[in-house]
């Protein structure tokens, strides 16, 4: 129990070193690293009891007045489980920036068996080997590849797909190393849908190309609409073309339309020139944006309706 008492000149001395290394890791010190840097039992005792430093979570403290951010949550929680954790599910697939996935969620995995309460998540897991660690703004964080096999537990499938389709697009992961992980996964909740949109990539089907189109495809699933092909090449004008999304018969086409891409003269020049080409060979062009998807979709979806010819339930 601590008797009161300030800091001797060698304690100062070892506390600010200790204030150094708490600059690297978010304004944090788990308790071994404070005392095997020289600060005695006593010391760390004062600066609890003076609120210079206080406690994140057990044996880890906060330094007074540092930044409380969701990356010093993520790094309290990976110091206080100890050296084999990683942030992980939500939170690692925010850390990735991935489109769905804003921050927040304080998750880690551990093979250790932990207990947490308050808004930290543990997920004591079967195994992490060495090659299911990355860095993130010096944060341990699960892999790309591991956090889409962890996502299957925690979010739904279209969710997950979209996931998936952002990596391979921004090439976090390939479908080789998600082939692997998926070998060793077993047959966790969700997995066996993660496996089955692997086995379509692999078999030929092709990836949404950005968020928009994954959300397209999200609209006309949910809808119950027959679903597109998704980047579909064909031959205009002698040039190949890649489609968003295309219905062979009765030649109907669909194209997710992001302001960021088509907000330029040249490309809205190119747009036109495409549209043109295709509604002079037969083909019905609709176009989805952002502003249509958040506000109407119910009419973009009789829309598709109506140029598929199909007598469905409308959307609800």
């Amino acid at each position: 129990m601590w008797s009161g008492g300030g800091v001797d000149g060698s304690n100062e001395s070892a506390e600010q070193t200790c204030l150094r290394l708490a600059e690297r890791q978010y304004g944090l010190l788990r308790r071994e690293q404070a005392l095997g840097h020289g600060l005695s039992v006593n010391a760390l005792e004062w600066c609890l009891h003076i609120s210079r430093w206080r406690v994140a979570l057990p044996s880890v403290y906060r330094v007074e007045g540092s930044p409380h951010t969701w990356h010093q949550q993520l790094k309290a929680a990976c110091l206080w489980a100890g050296p084999t954790v990683a942030a992980s599910h939500r939170a690692a697939a925010a850390l990735w920036k991935l489109a769905r996935f804003p921050e927040g969620p304080v998750e880690v995995s551990t093979t250790r068996d932990l207990r947490a309460s308050g808004p930290l998540t543990v997920h004591r897991v079967r195994w992490l080997r060495s090659g299911d660690f990355g860095s993130v703004l010096g944060l341990p964080v699960t892999t790309p590849t591991r956090t889409l096999v962890d996502l299957c537990a925690v979010a739904d499938p279209s969710t997950v797909r979209s996931a998936v389709d952002e990596c391979l697009r921004r090439k976090l992961t390939s479908l080789d190393r998600l082939g692997a992980a998926l070998a060793r996964a077993g047959s966790g909740r969700g997995v066996s849908a993660l496996r089955e949109l692997l086995e379509n990539y692999l078999g030929g089907e092709a990836p949404t190309e950005s968020e928009l189109e994954a959300l397209v495809f999200d609209l006309l699933e949910e809808a119950g609409v027959p679903l597109p092909t998704k980047q579909r090449p064909v031959f205009v004008r002698s040039r190949l073309r890649r489609l968003d999304f295309l219905y062979p018969e009765p030649k109907v086409v669909i194209e997710a339309d992001g302001y960021a891409t088509h907000s330029d003269p040249i490309a809205f020049e190119k747009d036109a020139e495409r549209r043109n080409a295709l509604t002079s060979r037969g083909y019905r062009v609709l176009h989805f944006t952002y502003q249509a998807l958040k506000e109407r979709p119910d009419e973009l979806v009789d829309d598709v309706q109506r140029a598929l010819g199909w007598a469905g339930h409308a959307h609800r």
